[in-house]
């Protein structure tokens, strides 16, 4: 099988591309917006307009894994995130269309379905409640593309991940590993009750294995977990163990923060802080039958040995 992954040299998409090379043996081929030496065969991503130049890159594909999207981080201008999490993405389905391409799996993200949650978890079965240009903007492409698979026969895979959790995480993740591996002190101490979904970066590569080639996955929409749900505070002491640090937890009222958060605006980081979002992922696990192959301590445990590594390549 002939893979091509977009984004290949982003958190997923070089974990699962280079798990499909190094690891199976599979042809892949990065697709990436900037130069970089990967092991394998990559093209730099050609205009965004170019549609002919983009089923040249695509044409002698099985599958597409679209990784690439524009970063969710404040400040991104709305039509950033239009041209490449919509325009650009069914460009790529179109090309794949055209090139024979039979397969396109699309790395959404749980936000196309609201930033928390209640008493009920997350499910496919929810009705969409994007917050942000983000959001909406991957919605739109996912509706996008089921249109176009509708139209022409192209085997459309969804994939809804929540936060993204691993060695080398960007984000939110990143920050934090940073954070304890320098012993500052967070003010999550108090926040016990609160309950957060998120998937282990191994879990995903996993699933998104399976999502290559099942039959049964055609057409169909997934959320995707650990299956082990926690609190803030326990999330900043799990990492911490992974890095063989202490946790340095200050134990600050959840109302003063959300308090803080409303004063400087930033209620939306508040929100992925301090309140629920749970994922029901058992329609993953029954229709494809997958099982995460790593727990959430056992992943974290690898940070210890990247942390040592980016140490002695600092020396």
């Amino acid at each position: 099988m002939r893979v091509l992954v977009t984004g290949a040299n982003g958190f997923v998409g070089r974990a699962f591309s280079t798990f499909l090379h190094a690891q199976l043996g599979y042809q892949v081929i990065g697709l990436l917006r900037e130069p970089a030496d990967l092991g394998y065969p990559t093209v730099q991503w050609p205009s965004f307009s170019n549609d002919k130049e983009l089923e040249g890159v695509v044409t002698g594909a099985d599958v597409i894994v679209h990784c690439a999207a524009s970063a969710h981080r404040p400040g991104i201008p709305e039509c950033i995130h239009q041209e490449v999490n919509v325009d650009l993405t069914i460009s790529l389905a179109r090309a794949a269309v055209h090139s024979g391409c039979r397969r396109f799996v699309f790395v959404s993200t749980i936000g196309v379905l609201g930033s928390s949650t209640t008493e009920i978890p997350f499910s496919e079965n929810t009705s969409p409640s994007p917050n942000g240009a983000y959001a909406q903007t991957k919605l739109l492409a996912e509706q996008e593309l089921q249109k176009l698979a509708g139209e022409t026969g192209l085997e459309v895979v969804v994939v809804r991940p929540p936060l993204v959790y691993g060695p080398g995480a960007p984000g939110n993740f990143g920050a934090l590993v940073h954070w304890i591996s320098r012993g500052r002190p967070l003010p999550f101490g108090c926040v016990t009750t609160n309950r957060r979904s998120y998937i282990a970066i191994d879990n995903l590569v996993s699933f998104l294995m399976l999502s290559l080639e099942h039959p049964l996955a055609t057409g169909q929409t997934f959320l995707v977990s650990d299956g082990e749900d926690i609190s803030t505070a326990e999330l900043v002491r799990c990492v911490a163990a992974g890095l063989e640090k202490q946790p340095c937890l200050y134990p600050v009222p959840v109302s003063w923060m959300w308090r803080v958060a409303y004063l400087v605006r930033r209620e939306d980081m508040a929100t992925r802080l301090l309140s629920n979002l749970q994922i029901h992922d058992a329609k993953a696990r029954t229709l494809l039958g997958w099982k995460p192959p790593i727990s959430m301590k056992e992943q974290l445990r690898k940070l210890k040995d990247s942390s040592c590594l980016c140490n002695q390549l600092v020396k």
